[in-house]
């Protein structure tokens, strides 16, 4: 049995997230991937909806949560809307999904039934969005983001500075702050020595190049960048891979990133072709990027042979 909470207990109890300390999730790094990389996916495909949708609402919605339905409403006519798929049919497939927009009358929040009173819009057969796979590339982008950084203040400065003076130790951040500055010149008295007459600080490293890894790091991000733009269907010549390529390579990576466009476009077009045979709505989405197929199937290029 449990305690008896009132709501803003059970929210502090609950809603709490505390970023972990060792895989970077819930931060404001990864919420920035996961948003630059969501606006490049959904630019895979251009589409065109009725001018009184609301079409930033409509794509997010459909990338996001990977589905919504489009009804028509007594108050604000044939509209899409999300809502929570319910019920099965012979295939197992959701035959029903429920609404409740706060904006509309009691009677029109309520079950529809996917056959009869709504279109489903559905981006991908498993009725998911891609905020899964932005989440994940965005989790790994995060990684290289803070080692990038890491990295790049770390190449700044390589000394341990040894003291057992308070006066000497502020003296020290002082100078640090000066330099990163980039003060010209930064005096300093004879304070920082011992009484020997030594310096009061000692190098870490001796070899910064050694330890600065920042351009494989952004290579490492660019090469993850590109297997994004391979999952979601942003061509790309795949440079990480050498210097120079074959056209037959190329159309080989060609043929990888059309393969998730290719089954999120035919499933797309089942509900939009049903959505404007019921509503007559001017509902329509085409690819961005086109390869260029041949007539067997085979992609052309007019590149030579090295990109």
């Amino acid at each position: 049995m449990t305690v008896p909470m009132y709501y803003d207990h059970a929210n502090a109890a609950k809603a709490t997230v505390t970023p972990s300390n060792i895989k970077p999730r819930d931060n404001a790094v990864v919420y920035y991937y996961t948003k630059y990389l969501l606006k490049r996916a959904m630019s895979v495909f251009k589409w065109t909806v009725p001018d009184t949708w609301d079409k930033d609402f409509f794509l997010y919605c459909l990338y996001c949560w990977g589905h919504l339905a489009i009804i028509d409403s007594p108050t604000f006519g044939v509209i899409p809307q999300p809502g929570t798929l319910s019920g099965y049919d012979i295939f197992y497939r959701p035959d029903k999904i429920m609404i409740n927009n706060p904006r509309f009358p009691q009677a029109e929040n309520r079950m529809y039934d996917l056959h009869s009173d709504a279109v489903l819009i559905k981006l991908q057969p498993d009725y998911t969005g891609l905020l899964d796979v932005c989440s994940l590339y965005a989790t790994r982008l995060s990684y290289i983001h803070e080692a990038l950084f890491m990295n790049l203040i770390n190449s700044k400065l390589a000394y341990v500075f040894l003291t057992d003076n308070k006066s000497a130790a502020q003296t020290f951040k002082k100078l640090f702050d000066d330099v990163q500055q980039g003060e010209p010149a930064v005096v300093a008295g004879n304070k920082l020595r011992a009484d020997d007459g030594s310096l009061l600080w000692d190098q870490f490293t001796n070899n910064l190049k050694q330890n600065y890894i920042a351009t494989d790091l952004l290579n490492d991000m660019r090469a993850v960048l590109n297997d994004f733009c391979d999952m979601v269907g942003i061509p790309s010549a795949n440079t990480t891979k050498r210097e120079r390529l074959i056209t037959d390579e190329v159309n080989a990576n060609n043929i990888e990133t059309e393969t998730l466009p290719d089954l999120m476009l035919e499933t797309l077009q089942r509900g939009i072709t049903e959505a404007r045979e019921k509503y007559g709505i001017d509902l329509s989405v085409e690819k961005r990027y086109n390869m260029n197929r041949g007539g067997d199937g085979s992609h052309e290029t007019d590149s030579d042979d090295s990109v």
